[in-house]
């Protein structure tokens, strides 16, 4: 089972863009024991800013229209422009 968007869209077949630095693209390595990630893989702004935001809204009524299943979500509970967190929508209903 899967915790975390960057874990879901990898095993979904998305590649990954893999850098020696860590504020460089978007991915995972596992050498070993030791796991190396970029900020992107492992922080939800970084993964925000890097995959891009197609949609922003403040009202519940848009955002449960044009969510989708597949589709990843993003939270700035401070409203400062920061996103503190991700999920990755399973399903709707009506």
């Amino acid at each position: 089972m899967y915790k975390f968007v960057s874990q879901i869209l990898y095993a979904r077949g998305v590649s990954q863009a893999v850098y020696s630095r860590q504020d460089q693209g978007w991915w995972h390595k596992k050498n070993g024991s030791t796991h190396t990630y970029s900020y992107s893989w492992i922080r939800s702004d970084a993964f925000c800013r890097y995959m891009g935001v197609t949609l922003t809204t403040k009202g519940y009524h848009e955002f449960s229209v044009n969510i989708q299943r597949g589709d990843v979500i993003a939270m700035d509970y401070t409203s400062d422009g920061d996103y503190e967190h991700c999920g990755f929508v399973a399903g709707k209903r009506s």
